[in-house]
């Protein structure tokens, strides 16, 4: 999905995910939100997944990440050349966390 000379909004979406499905970022109608950088932080020892929509074992390839992370840990994810685009126009950028609070700061564009 590389465009070559063509600049794009920087978006930066927050989140404060306390359970199951939160809403990350919500691309205009017919956008798809691309990834440049995530940045993940949680109060609690905690699973964290960070999805496409979708969070199933049907479709894996819509987890951007899921992973274990200490008290306090924090990681960064900076995803190379033009970002990691949404699986389709619409999709929601969405987290989980098992327990505390994760902190999400994304990072990226929307296109079509």
């Amino acid at each position: 999905m590389s465009r070559p000379h063509t600049f794009y909004k920087v978006e930066k979406k927050s989140a404060e995910i306390t359970g199951t499905g939160t809403v990350i970022w919500d691309p205009a109608d017919n956008k798809r939100f691309i990834l440049t950088d995530l940045i993940l932080n949680v109060t609690a020892a905690a699973t964290v997944t960070i999805f496409d929509e979708t969070d199933s074992t049907a479709r894996l390839d819509l987890r951007i990440f899921k992973g274990d992370l200490a008290a306090k840990q924090t990681e960064k994810f900076t995803f190379e050349s033009s970002g990691f685009p949404s699986d389709a126009q619409n999709n929601i950028l969405r987290g989980t966390t098992t327990a505390g609070t994760l902190y999400v700061t994304a990072i990226g564009y929307e296109d079509n």
